[in-house]
């Protein structure tokens, strides 16, 4: 979902810090230099469908090809494939940005928070990534190439149609599903949500088949393609999730043989309270035992 206050405009020179994105994947020709096409094929699952892409191309100062994809909507950086080519991902408490260093040359870009999302602006021509043709070497480590040689067999689909997956998706997309009425309605639909106190859909339905509201526009259809478009939102998450029940723990006490208590009746138990490291422990000892 992009977040509010970037225009459709800037979006192109926007590169997305994408958790939920196994690949990372640039829209932006402007961007990457050496495109060019390869055999073989990948599949991006994204929330808005399925597209095929067959193109790689150089993103400066990132130290492996990406995929080049037009038809996407937003430029995005895959977290995970970061971290395994051996970036160091770190974000401070209050600072409101990102912080990716590569662990050879020690160059850091910062991805500064826009609305809800982190994101690097590439007109900035004090950031490291994007914009030109220089790309660095993947860091020697051993665990890190590994791990990154596995990221690539992933990226291409087997003959099992092993795919990638991008979960970006845009609100402006999924409205580009509905009519300019069918939004108005939707919109309203939103606003009365939270009038309401942000009640469950089920509830939501039920208020106004019952018509609790007086006079209300909105209808359950309304609902529908308003959780189609905006999804759930924050405050539901935050006042409807509980804590989980904690598992049981069962117990399976050893029963003591009979001749075992016969032959110690009287122990003497002597216990105390240690201290190690400020820390109470209480110890207990077994007096004229074995």
């Amino acid at each position: 979902m992009m977040a509010a206050g970037v225009d459709k405009g800037e979006v192109k020179f926007i590169i997305l810090m994408d958790t939920g994105s196994s690949v990372t994947v640039i829209m932006n020709a402007d961007l990457v230099t050496n495109i060019h096409t390869i055999k073989k094929t990948a599949r991006l699952i994204t929330n808005g469908g399925v597209v095929i892409v067959n193109k790689k191309a150089t993103l400066k100062g990132y130290p492996m090809e990406v995929w080049f994809c037009p038809e996407a909507k937003v430029n995005c950086l895959s977290f995970s494939e970061a971290q395994e080519l051996g970036f160091l991902l770190s974000y401070r408490q209050g600072s409101d940005k990102f912080l990716m260093t590569h662990r050879t040359t020690g160059v850091t870009t910062q991805f500064a928070r826009m609305g809800d999302i982190y994101a690097l602006d590439t007109r900035n021509k004090d950031n490291n990534l994007g914009g030109g043709n220089e790309q660095i070497h993947a860091p020697t480590l051993k665990g890190a190439r590994k791990r990154t040689n596995k990221r690539v067999r992933f990226d291409i689909p087997s003959e099992n149609d092993t795919a990638a997956t991008d979960s970006v998706t845009t609100v402006e997309e999924r409205m580009n599903n509905f009519s300019k009425r069918e939004r108005e309605r939707a919109e309203v639909c939103r606003l009365l949500h939270k009038c309401i106190g942000h009640p469950t859909v089920a509830a939501f339905k039920h208020i106004i088949r019952t018509n609790q509201i007086r006079d209300c526009p909105v209808t359950t259809q309304d609902i529908d393609i308003w959780w189609q478009i905006w999804g759930q939102d924050v405050p539901s998450l935050k006042g409807k999730t509980t804590k989980k029940k904690p598992h049981r723990n069962l117990y399976d006490d050893v029963k003591i043989p009979d001749v075992m208590k016969e032959a110690h009746k009287g122990i003497k138990l002597s216990v105390d309270v240690m201290f190690v490291c400020n820390r109470r422990y209480l110890v207990a000892k077994s007096l004229d035992v074995g």
